[in-house]
């Protein structure tokens, strides 16, 4: 959970009503995926990590289609997925 909210203040992820285009989405994916990688030694996908993440995301937030998914909807899958205590993942901003 620290790399996932050491990525949201890397890419600015400070607006929780702004939208997040699917580039946006992947950029932050990848790069918290390549910290996780980093941490744990060749244990995670780093291309594959991204697209399942990315697919499960836009499937449960942006139902319409539109290819946007507002920053707290990220933020939000992104700690639902976290290994933590539920009160740590309401520490995360």
């Amino acid at each position: 959970m620290p790399a996932a909210c050491e990525v949201f203040e890397q890419h600015g992820l400070k607006q929780n009503e702004q939208l997040m285009d699917i580039m946006q989405v992947m950029t932050c994916l990848t790069s918290l995926y390549e910290k996780l990688d980093q941490q744990h030694g060749n244990l995670v996908n780093v291309p594959l990590c991204v697209d399942m993440c990315l697919n499960w995301l836009l499937n449960v937030y942006d139902t319409g289609r539109s290819g946007k998914i507002r920053t707290l909807s990220f933020k939000t899958g992104i700690i639902s997925l976290c290994k933590a205590h539920l009160e740590d993942k309401y520490r995360c901003k």
